[in-house]
């Protein structure tokens, strides 16, 4: 089963203007995010956290603008990459627990993301 990555962006008022979800391959996720790993720690904690909310605002703007589905979802896969570095690298995530994890992004109009990782059952 793959990974389900669900971003949702707010609008004014903090409803929900668009909601996209996207599935990807966690374990190719992960051996992608190998060739950046000496980047994130090189960079530090503050640097790979905010790759988070860059990636998420970037796909926020995808979706919204209504950019091919393939786009969105090369987008959606960096967030994801984003994630699982800054976990994996500063906050001692497993890879197996990653993998089987959902992620779900919800970004504000002025740009913050909120970032969830949840278990699937």
């Amino acid at each position: 089963m793959g990974m389900q990555i669900t971003t949702v962006v707010l609008d004014e008022a903090g409803e929900p203007r668009f909601n996209a979800e996207v599935q990807v391959d966690p374990i190719s996720l992960m051996v992608l995010a190998e060739t950046k790993e000496d980047l994130v720690r090189s960079k530090g904690v503050e640097w790979a956290a905010g790759a988070i909310p860059f990636w998420g605002k970037q796909l926020a703007d995808a979706a919204v603008s209504a950019r091919p589905q393939a786009e969105i979802e090369q987008v959606a896969i960096q967030v994801a990459i984003a994630a699982w570095l800054f976990d994996s690298v500063y906050g001692g995530i497993e890879a197996e627990l990653f993998a089987h994890s959902d992620l779900h992004f919800t970004v504000t109009p002025q740009g913050a993301v909120k970032y969830d990782r949840y278990l699937r059952s």
